[in-house]
């Protein structure tokens, strides 16, 4: 997986989503836009595992700047593995009804299933979400009931085979 898509995936900030809730065409999401906000005070980190573009490893750092009723902020750092070069060091600002509509799939290419999560950032109940983008190529999206946000895993699979370098949260710092 490339991380030029872990990069994308939170470049979407957009301060005035105009929706709030679920289409009726997709399935509930994991969390609530209030449930996200709660989750998600000033001081939290989460670190993403490092994901290998060719032989380069990358490591990405979300930290929360900044929190209101709406909105949150966060610096996300993308660093090289190794020699340790941050490439990336952005502040995003996002709405939280936009973070949970990151969540949203469509019914008819998309199944969820609540059960016991294993992740490296802990284990627990929780959300896996199996979303089919074309033939023999689907995108699970795995998330703890514990903590209310990002997905803790997305990894893509091909033919039935999980294809290396998922997307992992691999740390955890509340404040």
């Amino acid at each position: 997986m490339s991380f030029v898509w872990l990069a994308l995936m939170v470049a979407r900030a957009d301060p005035t989503p105009a929706v709030a809730e679920p289409a009726d065409t997709s399935l509930p999401t994991p969390f609530t836009a209030e449930q996200i906000r709660q989750a998600m005070p000033v001081g939290l980190v989460i670190d993403w595992c490092p994901v290998m573009e060719g032989e380069t490893g990358v490591a990405q750092r979300w930290a929360v700047t900044a929190v209101d009723t709406t909105h949150v902020t966060l610096r996300q750092t993308l660093r090289v593995i190794g020699d340790e070069r941050v490439v990336s060091d952005d502040l995003r600002r996002f709405a939280f009804v936009e973070l949970r509509s990151h969540a949203e799939f469509p019914k008819q290419s998309a199944r969820r299933e609540h059960r016991q999560v294993d992740a490296k950032v802990g284990a627990g109940p929780g959300w896996h979400y199996v979303v089919t983008e074309g033939p023999g190529t689907e995108r699970h999206y795995t998330f703890l009931d514990r903590f209310p946000g990002a997905p803790v895993k997305v990894a893509l699979w091909v033919e039935g085979v999980e294809q290396p370098d998922p997307m992992e949260q691999c740390g955890r710092v509340a404040p």
